[in-house]
């Protein structure tokens, strides 16, 4: 993916829902926060740093993430990111 961003210049990147979750798998074994710069916030803080890198905007399909810690529901949450937003 990332070679095709850099070569087509792609000004915005769209991943497909639920992209870090193997098919049929328990959701809530991916579950993780879609805060930035919360420290187990893997994919949307390296979602940050690719947008930054490549210039483009990205858009972060779903990803599974509860409303507070003891809710039992998982939600899919998706992300738009821009490069130029200081906080991404």
């Amino acid at each position: 993916m990332i070679s095709a961003v850099q070569e087509f210049k792609a000004q915005v990147v769209v991943l497909p829902e639920l992209f870090t979750v193997p098919a049929q798998a328990d959701l809530h074994k991916y579950v993780e926060p879609c805060h930035f710069k919360h420290d187990k916030a893997i994919t949307v803080n390296w979602l940050g740093r690719l947008c930054k890198d490549l210039q483009t905007y990205i858009i972060g399909g779903t990803i599974p993430d509860k409303a507070r810690s003891t809710d039992s529901e998982v939600h899919n949450t998706s992300v738009c990111l821009d490069y130029r937003f200081p906080n991404c």
